[in-house]
């Protein structure tokens, strides 16, 4: 058997801190891998994607599974999700447990189509894996994104409870 040849997505700060880096990349290669390790957190990661792969591994949250499948929209190329976030709704919904598949697997593994749809509204356009939403939900993300203590978002159901609140009590009813 040939060995696969993978670029790994990782995102270190993902849920708990998860796997380091060299956990994966070692996991990968004791599959009979070859390994191309980036972190999603350097600038310019998207540029490790056109290097040549057999398969693409994302090690994070949502957020992350979902840049990565973006990016690789329409190249062919396979997306093998690792998940390692705190909700991880990407990967239970492809079927995905913790941890992720096996490596020793990646080879022959069954596909599947995870679509990557698109809104447009305003004349500005989105694409989006997970969810799309709007009202009270498009303000806690907006606030979530802004709040300085955590710059990755809403990091924690704490917060999230927390902004969810304040979108509410500022929420105009829909006269139901």
């Amino acid at each position: 058997m040939c060995p696969v040849r993978v670029t790994l997505i990782h995102n270190a700060g993902a849920g708990d801190g998860g796997s380091s880096g060299e956990a994966l990349v070692a996991r990968i290669a004791a599959a009979g891998h070859q390994v191309r390790h980036v972190s999603s957190r350097e600038e310019g990661w998207q540029a490790a994607l056109d290097a040549p792969a057999d398969v693409v591994a994302v090690a994070g949250g949502d957020g992350t599974v979902a840049r990565v499948v973006m990016a690789m929209r329409d190249r062919g190329v396979p997306v093998a999700v690792i998940p390692e976030g705190s909700a991880n709704n990407v990967a239970r919904t492809l079927g995905i447990g913790e941890g992720g598949p096996e490596p020793a697997g990646w080879a022959r593994a069954p596909r599947r189509r995870l679509d990557v749809a698109r809104a447009v509204a305003g004349g500005r356009e989105w694409c989006f894996v997970e969810s799309v939403g709007g009202g009270a939900l498009a303000d806690v993300l907006r606030r979530a994104a802004a709040d300085p203590r955590d710059p990755g978002g809403a990091g924690s159901l704490r917060q999230g409870r927390h902004l969810l609140r304040l979108a509410a009590s500022g929420a105009a009813t829909a006269g139901w």
